[in-house]
């Protein structure tokens, strides 16, 4: 029964990535907003239907590792270390997922280009965002700051994170994204004074 598990495991994980493979190839080709679900599916020679259960939608096949990377966010966020300021424990995970985006880089490029030629993704990506500034926000109300403040904070947080994140993508060397990062974040709490 094992066995059959991971192989079935196995066959999902080559459907789901001929899926994105086929999607990328397509939105480099012709673009986003010309291509179709179902050019996708065939392209991947699936079904629209196995497309939808994989992807609610033709905008999540561009953020494929979008959950993956958001429970790895929240699960560091959950476990701060002894003494930690709820500051401390946002920058630790977000140089953390920077050292995961490193390997990416190649594939960050081609989405950001893709992202940035479809304001109906720029729009998704803004949403996607929301998750990432709230989680950033509830972990800043754990030392008694208000969720208001909280939110403004994780506001300003989420923007410093696009803007070095832009500036990495764009950039004609490859810096080093946990180094900018963690500058970015040492900078940014000199300027907010209080912590």
């Amino acid at each position: 029964m094992e066995a059959q598990t991971t192989l079935r495991e196995q066959k999902k994980a080559l459907t789901r990535d001929a899926l994105v493979a086929s999607a990328w190839e397509l939105f480099g080709r012709v673009g986003f907003d010309e291509t179709t679900v179902d050019d996708i599916a065939q392209k991947a020679e699936v079904s629209r239907r196995t497309f939808f259960r994989y992807f609610p939608t033709k905008e999540s096949v561009v953020f494929p590792r979008h959950d993956e990377q958001l429970e790895a966010f929240l699960e560091l966020l959950a476990a701060p270390h002894n003494g930690e300021t709820p500051y401390h424990t946002v920058r630790r995970a977000c140089v953390a997922i920077a050292r995961e985006y490193m390997k990416l880089r190649a594939e960050m490029e081609v989405q950001r280009r893709v992202i940035e030629a479809s304001p109906r993704l720029i729009a998704y990506d803004v949403q996607l965002d929301q998750s990432w500034e709230d989680a950033i926000a509830q972990t800043l109300t754990r030392d008694g700051t208000s969720a208001r403040i909280a939110a403004i904070e994780a506001g300003a947080l989420l923007g410093m994170i696009r803007a070095v994140s832009r500036g990495w993508l764009k950039a004609d060397i490859c810096g080093d994204l946990p180094t900018l990062g963690a500058e970015a974040f040492d900078h940014l709490a000199r300027g907010l004074g209080r912590r």
